[in-house]
């Protein structure tokens, strides 16, 4: 669910504006690439929306629009400079709870926020829960005060998810967790 939620509103972005860039990131470039490219190009042929896509960059373009996805990775501190002096419209952070706390947060404050200032953009983080409840993502997350909108689904909201209850079932009885 939230890959594609992710993978729409980065298209919507690009289809939307004329000659902008919007990132895709995970913790790696690999992991970018199996999470979110097969799945850029099965919803462009499916829908018809005509993007061409880079194979060796990991771009996808709008050919009208001219606007244009970088996927890449963001897994340590040199990865995250090469972000750095950028100018999105728009970047989503995947997996956010797999990040290194440290890099995350310095992800969103130091290179993103600030590549996002020039055209007032937007940025997205979506992940499933940590092991261990602290670090940035858990603060934006369940700290209201830092003023992030903020928004919960389970596994039972997801409509691309088989058969959710009784995979959660056998999830609490192998792990010994209750309702």
């Amino acid at each position: 669910g939230k890959t594609h939620t992710m993978m729409s509103w980065l298209f919507k972005g690009m289809q939307d504006t004329v000659g902008t860039t919007s990132a895709y990131l995970a913790l790696t470039r690999g992991s970018a690439k199996r999470i979110m490219w097969e799945e850029m190009k099965r919803a462009n042929a499916q829908h018809k929306l005509g993007f061409a896509f880079g194979e060796v960059e990991l771009k996808v373009s709008d050919l009208l629009t001219g606007s244009c996805i970088l996927l890449g990775g963001a897994d340590d501190a040199e990865a995250i400079e090469r972000l750095r002096g950028g100018k999105y419209y728009r970047a989503g952070i995947d997996e956010c709870g797999s990040f290194a706390h440290t890099i995350l947060r310095s992800l969103i404050v130091d290179i993103l926020r600030p590549a996002l200032g020039d055209l007032r953009g937007q940025l997205m983080l979506t992940g499933t829960p940590g092991r261990v409840c602290h670090g940035f993502f858990f603060d934006v997350c369940t700290d209201k005060s830092l003023g992030w909108s903020v928004h919960h689904w389970t596994v039972l909201d997801n409509p691309y998810f088989r058969d959710p209850a009784q995979y959660l079932a056998e999830e609490r009885k192998l792990n010994h967790w209750t309702e």
